[in-house]
């Protein structure tokens, strides 16, 4: 399905189905989308973009770990996780929103999508916490 033929949604909920399309064809992996949208300049630039350019499309395949085929492209699976929040009433924030935390927004690899069941927190009035491990500890770190 092409985001051209998809139809019943405004022009905002358009822009939140490129960056569901774009988590997804990223494995919700934040760092790759956020590589891509550094590269691109944001998840609709990519879309429209259609990897025309041989150095983009390299650099795509390198992302993802594979030859973005033409399902790449494929804008299905973003239309019906938009439909099922939509229907649970959950809020889909994305990094392009204006309501977007801006604390998240200043992290390293910020969440591209965010869902959110009733209101979302001031996070400037809650304790927020940072973990910071290694995915390879050592046995000396292990005993603590």
């Amino acid at each position: 399905m092409d985001i051209a033929s998809v139809k019943g949604f405004d022009n905002s909920e358009i822009e939140k189905l490129y960056y569901l399309w774009l988590s997804i064809a990223c494995g919700h992996n934040p760092k790759r989308v956020n590589s891509c949208i550094e590269r691109f300049g944001g998840a609709k630039e990519l879309y429209i973009s259609r990897l025309k350019d041989e150095d983009d499309k390299e650099f795509v395949t390198k992302i993802l770990k594979r030859i973005p085929g033409r399902e790449f492209f494929d804008v299905g699976e973003a239309v019906k996780l938009y439909e099922k929040c939509r229907d649970k009433d959950i809020s889909i924030l994305t990094v392009g929103d204006e309501d977007y935390p801006q604390l998240l927004k200043n992290i390293s690899t910020p969440p591209a999508v965010l869902y959110v069941r009733g209101e979302l927190p001031n996070l400037y009035r809650c304790v927020t916490l940072r973990v910071v491990g290694t995915p390879r500890s050592s046995d000396y770190l292990r005993k603590f």
